[in-house]
């Protein structure tokens, strides 16, 4: 008996919950989800997107509203991932190289 039906209009999300690989950027949420969606019985169902579907209309605003206001992040949410770890880096390395090159460009000959 299936106690929860979750509608998505995100295929990758379904795929996933469907028993697809964990993102090594967000592993620990991609597992924990599994974890209740068994402990609870939830199954995961496509849902075309702007079809008025009562949840999915309050997901979008819910994610809307966030990204109008975003908030800082708590918990495990909080913890550095490794995409966001390679994101810093890559920024840090472009600045420098910047700085660099305009610091050295200045000094070339015509």
């Amino acid at each position: 008996m299936t106690n929860q039906i979750n509608q998505s209009d995100q295929s990758g999300l379904i795929v996933a919950e469907s028993g697809g690989t964990a993102p090594t950027s967000s592993q620990w949420a991609f597992l924990q989800i599994h974890r209740a969606m068994e402990a609870y019985n939830v199954k995961t169902r496509w849902a075309p997107g702007h079809m008025k579907i009562v949840g999915n209309e309050l997901a979008d605003q819910l994610a809307d509203n966030e990204a109008k206001d975003p908030h800082q992040p708590y918990g495990m949410a909080a913890s550095p991932t490794r995409s966001g770890i390679r994101t810093v880096g890559r920024r840090l390395l472009e600045h420098t190289r910047d700085t660099w090159w305009k610091d050295k460009s200045s000094r070339l000959s015509a």
